[in-house]
């Protein structure tokens, strides 16, 4: 399964760089036209999103790759340093929430520190690793209930859960999409309309 994981990315890798000249045909962003230029080196490294000259090359939604990357790089870090922790799964437990809290706070910071008040400046400080530490925690979250749920019988209360949370990320959905006044994509945004999407998108995706 690796492997196969390890295959796809790379096929994915490769599409995503090809994307950059024939994206160039019919939009007017400045492309590198050598397959050997730092740019394109950048895509092939999953980094483009962290440089602003290069945050829309090849397919602009491959930045999603940049931050999966960094969460594959970034988990056996997190992993061993819990192994140095004692307190079991509660200790656990507050790791996950302080990334999370981390995970705000820079958001906060980034967003009061660049652009203005009234726009967000969508830019790689808003793509790196710690801007999705939250949706990293509960990510982790959710495996840490699994793994101690282990073969237990599931909770009858989760059971008869499920479908309030099939509703609760359409409520989510509803309220990002038309509830904060948010009519773009990568639109005026101000810091509070972009934290509220970025927490409700988080709620969505749990």
């Amino acid at each position: 399964p690796r492997t196969v994981l390890a295959g796809r990315l790379a096929l994915l890798l490769v599409l995503l760089t090809l994307a950059a000249p024939v994206r160039a045909q019919w939009e007017p962003v400045p492309l590198p036209a050598s397959f050997v230029s730092p740019s394109q080196v950048a895509l092939f490294g999953f980094a483009q999103a962290y440089r602003a000259d290069t945050l829309g090359y090849g397919l602009v939604q491959g930045w999603s790759l940049c931050v999966e990357l960094a969460f594959y790089v970034f988990l056996p870090v997190w992993g061993a340093g819990l192994r140095r922790v004692r307190g079991g799964l509660g200790a656990e437990w507050l790791g996950l929430a302080l990334l999370a809290a981390v995970a705000i706070a820079w958001k906060v910071v980034v967003t009061a520190t660049t652009g203005s008040p009234q726009r967000v400046e969508i830019g790689p400080w808003l793509f790196a690793l710690p801007t999705f530490l939250d949706q990293f925690a509960v990510g982790m979250g959710l495996a840490v209930a699994t793994v101690h749920l282990g073969n237990r019988p599931t909770p009858a209360w989760l059971d008869r859960g499920a479908g309030a949370s099939w509703l609760l990320a359409g409520v989510a959905f509803w309220v990002a999409s038309t509830q904060i006044g948010i009519s773009e994509l990568f639109g005026a945004w101000t810091p509070l309309q972009y934290l509220g999407r970025h927490l409700l998108y988080l709620v969505i995706a749990a």
